[in-house]
């Protein structure tokens, strides 16, 4: 059981540096736009997609290719 607790812990720790390093790609794509961080994370963790006419309006991408 030993063995166990050790994995579990050890899954535990890569999955919480892998929610830090997410956090920081969401803060460098939010970085210059007017959407906030917490915001793009909710929407990400809810399957919310944006548009792109919307991304481009909240300042998220420079131009939408049509």
């Amino acid at each position: 059981m030993k063995s166990c607790i050790q994995i579990a812990r050890e899954q535990l720790a890569l999955l919480e540096t892998a929610e830090q390093l997410e956090i920081e790609g969401f803060k460098e794509l939010v970085e210059g736009s007017s959407l906030i961080t917490d915001e793009l994370y909710r929407r990400a963790t809810t399957n919310c997609y944006i548009h792109a006419d919307e991304a481009r309006r909240l300042g998220i991408v420079a131009d939408v290719l049509g």
